[in-house]
């Protein structure tokens, strides 16, 4: 394996043996999801230092579980929902190879194989809610967060982190889109039947391609608060400089546009006000 898996708290040796006989493409995709949890645990670390020890953490859309397992690790109650979605059928396989190879002791988590919905989060109210790199496959990410917002407690703080797609850039395909989605897949049909993506029809059509503004626009309708942070785009910055193997996914053009403009965007992490940033990082509340 490579990228950053060596720097987690997996049983390396264990782990090169359960996917020894597997296709290099999972491996290859295994080793990108450590990567990116590796990435953002820093930055939901920041909201964990002001829960209480007994509080109750949820992940919606934790995947291969291990922000699920390293958030737990601190001490919290964490229950984790991964239905499984269109394109992301090695998630259970991956989910189970994580957790069998997690070496550094119990954690009380709950693994929920189902959506986020208001019934099952009656399993226990939450104190903070996570999403990272959920709510854009979700068709009607609004009723989500709905759903989370009005069924947990009124104190409840969710943070999302997710791609802006106020930018012409699909970046699971790694695409320029063209104005809105139906035009982009007219268009670029052939580059999105032949991406390595697992069911990319499927997984295309779940695409919400939500920004940073729509999301201000929800909560200033439904009456939730809203804050937007630098700090997930701060961090992809820095796993751009350090992970070698996020670069060369990313393919040539891409990578030389930041390399480029990299000082550019360093500042306009500081400056720019956060709903415009690639990366949106936003926390939303309710006090009603």
């Amino acid at each position: 394996m490579t990228g950053k898996i060596n720097k987690t708290p997996l049983d390396i040796d264990r782990l090169n043996e359960i996917t020894r006989e597997w296709p290099l493409a999972e491996r290859q995709l295994l080793d990108i999801y450590v990567s990116e949890a590796s990435t953002f645990f820093p930055v939901i670390s920041t909201d964990l230092e002001n829960l209480g020890r007994n509080s109750i953490v949820k992940e919606v859309g934790s995947g291969i579980g291990l922000l699920t397992l390293l958030v737990a690790e601190q001490g919290f109650r964490v229950f984790s929902f991964e239905p499984e979605s269109a394109g992301f059928s090695l998630m259970t396989q991956f989910q189970s190879t994580v957790r069998s190879v997690w070496c550094r002791g119990p954690v009380s988590v709950e693994w929920i194989d189902e959506k986020y919905t208001a019934s099952t989060s009656a399993t226990g109210r939450a104190d903070f809610i996570f999403a990272v790199n959920v709510i854009e496959h979700v068709p009607d990410w609004q009723v989500l967060v709905n759903e989370i917002v009005l069924s947990e407690k009124p104190d409840l703080k969710l943070r999302l982190i997710f791609p802006n797609y106020l930018y012409p850039y699909e970046p699971h395909f790694q695409i320029p889109t063209l104005f809105n989605k139906r035009l982009t897949k007219f268009v670029i049909s052939k580059k999105i039947k032949n991406s390595w993506i697992i069911d990319p029809i499927s997984f295309w059509e779940d695409l919400s391609w939500p920004t940073g503004s729509q999301v201000k626009k929800h909560c200033k309708e439904m009456g939730y608060g809203c804050s937007f942070s630098n700090e997930a785009f701060s961090s992809y910055l820095k796993r751009f400089q350090v992970d070698r193997s996020f670069r060369e996914r990313k393919g040539r053009i891409f990578t030389g546009f930041v390399k480029v403009f990299l000082p550019a965007l360093s500042y306009f992490a500081n400056w720019l006000p956060g709903r415009f940033l690639p990366v949106i990082d936003v926390t939303i509340t309710r006090d009603f």
